[in-house]
């Protein structure tokens, strides 16, 4: 009986199906043979390693369940993985393998955006008990109101109770990387930050204004940006060497003059949702510690819900600001009591002649009926504008942006975009009938950047 040739004989094995080795030796030296074998058996042990371990596993009724193997990765492509995913996503990373979840959970915990009292419970005791996540965490922020599923803004407001200001405590004692940190909640906040690790940068907060929250200030010198709208009491001040580096203050008129003094402070908003914040000694006190700012005041803000004071008060009222900040460059007015009409429209340029540097002017109205909701009627209030404050330079009124442009003449968007339109043909065409009218191709295309770029300004 014949010989029948075994497949794993090498003398009779020759089919490059079975052993391609023959077939490319030709080709190749001895070296280069040795290293594609040694990368073969390399490759061939890792796959053999990964399919003798499967990611999932397969079960009677075809559900793909994990099984907590996955083939290791470079930690580089991890983190990059994981820094591309968006927030909603670290969750699930985190439930991949330890390695995963390490690296997820770092990024989950550097900035933490609570919306609702129920997470915001949750969060706290996982930080209070957990030092090393709270260690990673860079910004913390409790907003009381955020956006519904509707596009609808929901007031989550959490009143300050004993247990929370425990838990609150133990938490805020092992963040000691945070450096924003919003916290909305209603009461004597103040005892449950002090002596908290961290160095706050900004702070925007509705805590009582108490004799703890003062003494909390009094632990953050670095803090610049600053937002209160919780309860005030006017008989309770800091002391001049708190807050020395402040340089923005959100509050209420009456607390903001407290803070002008002897500080930095370059950008002020003022908030008043009622009559009784609209205190004429309290504006004209605004107006006299503001000029002790060592900023100085360059950016006011005024956001006003108060429908019981006619136009001509309000603005009679608001006068200190302009005549004692004499370096303010912006103001921005934004009411949600009345809008600006035919009757509040004088007062209203009158008040803004009254600023000596005034370049930028920013007008939210929410009233639907008034001017500035019109085409037509935003032209006659930009008119009446520059004729009472001839040192403007760009006005927005409702979100439309006008600029003066270097001719002497307002434009808007539109306009802009109709100059480069017409700029553009115009350059096509010349340079269609020749190279000798570059030049003043050239030129007309400066005038028209530079439009674009005062109305950008």
């Amino acid at each position: 009986m014949a010989n029948v040739p075994q497949a794993n004989d090498p003398e009779h094995n020759h089919s490059p199906a079975l052993n391609p080795a023959p077939a490319i030796s030709m080709f190749m030296n001895s070296s280069t043979m040795d290293r594609i074998a040694k990368l073969t058996q390399l490759a061939l042990s890792r796959l053999q390693n990964t399919r003798s371990a499967p990611a999932f596993k397969t079960t009677a009724s075809c559900i793909f369940v994990p099984t907590g193997v996955v083939p290791q990765l470079p930690i580089e492509l991890i983190r990059h993985t994981i820094d591309l995913s968006d927030r909603n996503t670290l969750p699930s990373l985190c439930l991949v393998n330890s390695v995963f979840q390490e690296v997820a959970i770092a990024r989950l915990y550097d900035r933490l955006h609570l919306c609702r009292p129920v997470i915001l419970i949750k969060c706290l005791r996982t930080l209070s008990r957990s030092p090393e996540l709270a260690g990673g965490a860079h910004s913390f922020m409790y907003d009381r109101n955020i956006l519904d599923g509707k596009g609808s803004s929901v007031d989550y407001m959490t009143f300050f109770t004993t247990a929370l200001a425990s838990l609150l405590s133990a938490a805020m004692s092992n963040l000691s990387n945070v450096t924003y940190l919003t916290l909305h909640l209603l009461g004597p906040v103040g005892k449950s930050l002090r002596g908290a690790p961290f160095h706050l940068v900004s702070l925007d907060t509705t805590a009582d204004w108490d004799e703890d929250f003062i003494a909390f200030l009094e632990e953050q010198p670095s803090i610049r940006s600053f937002v209160h709208h919780g309860t005030h009491c006017t008989g309770l001040r800091v002391s001049p060497s708190c807050l020395p580096n402040l340089s923005s203050v959100d509050s209420w008129p009456s607390l903001v003059s407290t803070l002008l003094e002897g500080r930095p402070v370059r950008d002020v908003l003022l908030t008043s949702a009622s009559r009784t914040m609209m205190e004429e000694s309290t504006y004209m006190d605004l107006g006299r510690f503001g000029k002790l700012s060592t900023g100085p005041i360059s950016v006011v803000s005024v956001v006003s819900a108060v429908a019981q004071a006619t136009p001509e008060d309000f603005f009679h009222i608001l006068s200190p600001i302009p005549d004692n900040l004499e370096e303010v460059v912006m103001f921005e007015f934004n009411t949600y009591a009345w809008g600006i009409d035919e009757q509040s429209c004088v007062p209203f340029c009158e008040f803004l002649g009254r600023f000596k540097k005034l370049r930028y002017l920013r007008v939210i109205s929410n009233s639907p009926t008034d001017l500035l909701h019109s085409c037509d009627g935003q032209r006659r209030v930009l008119k009446s504008l520059v004729e009472q404050c001839s040192t403007l330079r760009n006005v927005t009124l409702n979100g439309e942006i006008h600029a003066l442009h270097s001719n002497g003449k307002w434009m808007n968007v539109e306009d802009i975009v109709e100059i480069l339109e017409k700029q553009q043909r115009e350059a096509m065409a010349k340079s269609d009938a020749g190279s000798g009218l570059a030049g003043g191709s050239t030129s007309q295309s400066n005038s028209s950047e530079v439009a674009a770029t005062e109305l950008a300004g």
